[in-house]
């Protein structure tokens, strides 16, 4: 641990994804802010996590980056010799980039609240943390596909690219198919992208009193969604520990 940590701290790379990881949050903290000119207007603790999916999209190039990047680089070689595990450089190097995920959302949150409650226009009222509690608990567990992923492929491309695609375009396809075929809607609930939105979205609509399920076809319950969610953490991490062990460094 203390090895992966030196080598992730004396990296430039490292610090500039943590300015666009707490960006991306405060970033459109600070637009809604400057922008707005209605004094009426409320903001809260879900305003904060606007940049939520952008996070998450940035946390991921993060995350395939660094696990492919030692490998391309044979520095996992020397962990392969030093340590008694072969495992153990992979799992030092997710519980980092979870950590670095969670110290540096929580900075963007801190910060996007100083922002929206000293706006210009507008007053903070707080509201509702259901939304940072999700984004908190299951951002972490993205993190780990990625470096499941990447470990796999050994490819910083194929590590980021394959949930890009998968999040950005074969879900968006699958849901536009599954209002017309019944069957592909047990794909799509099985996808791991939506499922995120699922979880807060779920919250907003229970809130108003609707019937969610009815509102919105094919959202899953946040149950079904965290086990969607955790399932795909756990067997691409998995899948990576025993790739890595079997491996050879080339």
């Amino acid at each position: 641990m203390r090895a992966e940590l030196k080598k992730l701290t004396s990296l430039r790379s490292t610090w500039v994804y943590v300015v666009l990881l707490t960006g991306s949050l405060y970033g459109p903290a600070v637009l809604m802010s400057f922008l707005n000119s209605d004094p009426e207007a409320t903001f809260g603790w879900g305003d904060t996590t606007l940049g939520g999916m952008i996070f998450l999209l940035v946390l991921l190039i993060f995350a395939a980056s660094s696990t492919a990047g030692d490998i391309n680089d044979r520095m996992v070689a020397h962990s392969f010799l030093t340590q008694r595990h072969r495992s153990q450089w992979l799992l030092a190097k997710a519980a980092l980039i979870v950590i670095v995920a969670e110290v540096s959302y929580w900075i963007g949150i801190a910060i996007s609240a100083v922002v929206l409650h000293f706006s210009l226009e507008g007053q903070w009222t707080g509201g509702g943390t259901y939304d940072l509690w999700i984004y908190a608990l299951f951002l972490p567990v993205y993190a780990l596909m990625a470096v499941g992923l990447a470990g796999l492929t050994r490819s910083k491309i194929m590590g980021s690219g394959i949930p890009m695609v998968l999040f950005l375009v074969i879900e968006p396809l699958l849901a536009a198919a599954a209002q017309h075929l019944e069957w592909v809607k047990y794909i799509y609930y099985a996808m791991p992208g939506t499922r995120l939105s699922d979880l807060t979205q779920w919250h907003a609509l229970e809130a108003q009193g609707d019937d969610v399920l009815d509102a919105v076809g094919l959202m899953t319950t946040p149950a079904q969604s965290a086990i969607v969610i955790l399932a795909w953490g756990a067997l691409l991490f998995g899948v990576a520990i025993l790739a890595n062990n079997r491996r050879d460094t080339r």
